[in-house]
């Protein structure tokens, strides 16, 4: 991992402790110290903490209290717009996954990815890349023919 500059300090805020636990194993086999990996189960409590800690990388489980994660992450990056912000999700939620990019995520991990998968998505999402999972590809897609097809539809209407 020497070639990439570690992002620190770390906030996961993870209502899971098992996969919490996972996560930490990780980052500390990318490098990370567990003294700048701070966490929490509160939204609150990560909201009063990113005033304290300003953390360069947040993960963030969106599996519960979506709509409230979702606009703390909008809120998060008019604040700290340089910040890489990971969304923690399960993969039945392409909905809530492509919400959160829109909310201003760079990429996820999925609680039944293998550490080889959590670690690659890691490592794209700070060099720059972003992760596209095939049912959220599909989505995007499915999306964007959707908003073709209106446009057209709007686009014969006004010539009429």
């Amino acid at each position: 991992m020497g070639e990439l500059t570690l992002p620190v300090p770390i906030m996961m805020i993870e209502d899971q402790p098992a996969f919490k636990h996972r996560l930490d194993m990780i980052l500390m086999g990318l490098g990370y110290p567990t003294e700048l990996m701070i966490s929490t189960q509160n939204l609150a409590e990560a909201e009063a903490w990113l005033q304290q800690h300003l953390p360069n990388m947040i993960f963030i489980d969106l599996e519960l209290n979506s709509p409230a994660k979702l606009r703390f992450i909008k809120q998060l990056k008019q604040i700290h717009a340089d910040s890489y912000v990971i969304a923690i999700l399960t993969e039945q939620h392409t909905t809530l996954l492509f919400d959160a990019i829109q909310s201003g995520t760079q990429g996820y991990v999925f609680h039944h990815h293998t550490e080889a998968e959590m670690i690659n998505n890691i490592k794209s999402i700070l060099r720059g890349g972003a992760p596209l999972h095939h049912n959220l590809a599909q989505y995007i897609l499915s999306r964007q023919t959707q908003y073709s097809e209106n446009k057209s539809e709007l686009e014969d209407l006004s010539v009429d």
